[in-house]
């Protein structure tokens, strides 16, 4: 082919008739022109990157997530396995386990923490030694239970322990989020854009992310109207909602708690809009079903901490960042919108304690 007419096509100038068309790979491209960015080359879209090869990123991905961001911290939650600031379940329960009695004159006494200290001021020995048992004080049932879990036997980690633990586990969360992601994208020699980060048009993205939040905000009042007018006896399952949730987290100041709106939104836009959303698009050939399914997992969870009247709330930011992140092709925009509904539902939380739900 002639340069003139590969200069032409360059320039994205359709060839004189009769001239071949030359490929993408062997069309030069001139210093200082930049060649247009197709809509349906643009890397979220996983156009380079089979479907086969996107369904074993997704559930490799899935269960890695799975088990490291999701049941390990629920399990520290839960369980309270990992004590912090000297605060162990086991203290704890030996605490709960302890009985209490009352005297006449209403002084409560703890047997288990004072019952020797007033043995050994009396003189007498304590109540809970075995030289003070008779035959006759036992309880019939006394040895039906022995060898038998008690409810003072089971480890629950107190009130202090999950809101001491709480904000380090969410930015543990943020940080294998990420680690998962870029090992995931590494092996397939994707970029950060294939999952929408990419600070491209950053601001405007962020601009539409602070709209988004209004519009968010907006359904969610319009949401607890609605709510209350149809279903007036939901108002007490938004109290225990708020009251729950206020009781999860510390009480520290506003700059952590704009901290831990931002690790919440990065990593569960970059798990479920950024990395599931678009590689069930890719696998389905439809953004509806991806919209549709993504919102489903990312709302099931918030279940098992929150009430099932905030999970409408959830569902709705879940459906308005996903459609926010398919029009704007960034995931700005949903990270933006998630800290600062986040964000706002805290700070109310704090000063309005009959509302608020936490996606």
């Amino acid at each position: 082919m002639p340069p003139e007419f590969e200069d032409d096509q360059a320039a994205g100038q359709p060839p004189s008739p009769g001239q071949p068309i030359a490929s993408a790979a062997a069309r030069p491209v001139p210093v200082g022109v930049a060649r247009p960015v197709r809509p349906w080359s643009h890397p979220i879209l996983l156009a380079d990157t089979s479907r086969r090869a996107c369904l074993y990123d997704l559930f490799r991905f899935f269960f890695l997530t799975v088990f490291f961001v999701f049941l390990i911290p629920e399990a520290v939650l839960l369980f309270g396995v990992i004590p912090i600031g000297g605060i162990s379940p086991a203290s704890t329960t030996a605490r709960e386990g302890s009985v209490e009695s009352s005297d006449g004159d209403g002084i409560v006494h703890d047997s288990g923490r004072d019952g020797s200290a007033d043995a050994a001021a009396s003189g007498s020995p304590a109540s809970g030694s075995p030289d003070s048992a008779s035959p006759d004080s036992a309880s019939p049932d006394s040895g039906a239970g022995q060898g038998e879990p008690k409810d003072s036997d089971i480890q629950v980690p107190p009130p202090e322990f999950q809101r001491a633990i709480i904000l380090p586990l969410t930015f543990f969360r943020c940080v294998i989020t990420l680690l998962l992601v870029a090992w995931v994208l590494s092996r397939r020699k994707l970029r950060l854009s294939s999952v929408g980060l990419t600070i491209r048009h950053v601001f405007p993205d962020t601009a539409w992310g602070v709209v988004t939040t209004i519009v968010c905000l907006m359904l969610l009042v319009a949401y607890s109207f609605l709510l209350q007018i149809l279903l007036p006896d939901m108002r007490s399952e938004m109290e225990d909602n708020a009251r729950n949730l206020k009781q999860m987290f510390p009480p520290v100041g506003w700059p952590m708690l704009l901290l831990f709106s931002l690790a919440v939104g990065l990593f569960e836009e970059l798990i479920f809009r950024g990395f599931i959303m678009t590689r069930l698009r890719r696998v389905s050939g439809s953004w509806l079903v991806a919209i549709v399914v993504t919102t489903v997992i990312f709302t099931i969870p918030h279940g098992l901490d929150q009430n099932l009247v905030a999970l409408g709330p959830i569902a709705i930011l879940a459906i308005v960042v996903s459609v926010v992140t398919i029009w704007r092709q960034s995931l700005v925009p949903a990270v933006v919108a998630h800290t600062l509904f986040n964000f706002s539902q805290l700070m109310v939380l704090f000063h309005l304690p009959s509302a608020g739900w936490l996606p």
